[in-house]
């Protein structure tokens, strides 16, 4: 998860004090739940010197949800330009992928001078790196002659143009070779490939199986790698599973 900015301004009011509420509303919830407050208000300092006002900024987390959505207000103080003031905002947060895609997020203004609050909404579009590569599942031991299969496991990501390739590589030998090529399609006759996915609420799950009849010749001592493609990693990932044939 990585913190993003929200940029907003609060222009042409008088007088100084101002809130802002910040809402949320994600995509299985009935109502709206307040996750910020932030108050802008002057009060006087005594009696004897009513022209006299400072400033105090106040946040409010009260009565919020623990898994809610994290969020901090950096506004800066009210500038005056001319008779009216000024506030620039920014609103950092930081969302979950799998929370708070397409959730709808509302910041909302109080002052004086309105006779009802004014709003504006935005939906989130959360896009990241959240897909998690598993570990390849494969038997303890591999006996020549036996049919095996290597499944591999991804999960937590969103719709898009996953895609998987099998590699296999000789440990004496630089470059590996494709036994299962980006679109899925078998590159060696000698393998199959069973790719299946399932929805999760909004993620999605991957698994690709690879299966082979086991060969002291073809496999024993390869480097096999399950390699992912997928649009929002900032870098491919990949698992490796050293094969090592029993003969009979």
């Amino acid at each position: 998860m990585k913190r993003s900015n929200l940029n907003f301004f609060i222009l042409d009011f008088k007088p100084k004090t101002v809130k802002v509420y910040v809402y949320l509303k994600r995509v299985n919830d009935s109502e709206q739940h307040q996750i910020y407050l932030w108050e802008f208000f002057e009060e006087q300092q005594g009696h004897q010197n009513h022209d006299e006002t400072f400033e105090v900024q106040r946040l409010n987390r009260e009565n919020v949800e623990a898994d809610t959505l994290k969020a901090e207000l950096e506004p800066l103080s009210p500038k005056r330009s001319l008779i009216f003031y000024n506030c620039p905002c920014t609103l950092q947060i930081t969302p979950n992928i799998e929370t708070d895609d397409e959730a709808e997020l509302t910041i909302q203004v109080e002052h004086p001078a309105l006779k009802t609050p004014i709003s504006q909404q935005c939906t989130l579009k959360v896009k990241g790196d959240c897909l998690n590569l598993s570990p390849i599942i494969a038997p303890k031991h591999l006996m020549h002659g036996e049919e095996v299969t290597l499944t591999c496991n991804i999960t937590k990501y969103r719709p898009g143009p996953l895609q998987i390739i099998w590699l296999k590589k000789d440990m004496m030998k630089q470059k590996p070779t494709e036994v299962i090529c980006k679109k899925g399609e078998t590159c060696d006759g000698r393998y199959s490939h069973t790719p299946e996915e399932h929805q999760e609420g909004r993620v999605f799950s991957y698994s690709s199986s690879l299966t082979f009849t086991a060969s002291v010749s073809e496999d024993h001592g390869k480097i096999y790698t399950c390699r992912v493609y997928y649009p929002a990693l900032t870098q491919n990932m990949q698992m490796t599973f050293d094969a090592y044939v029993r003969g009979m």
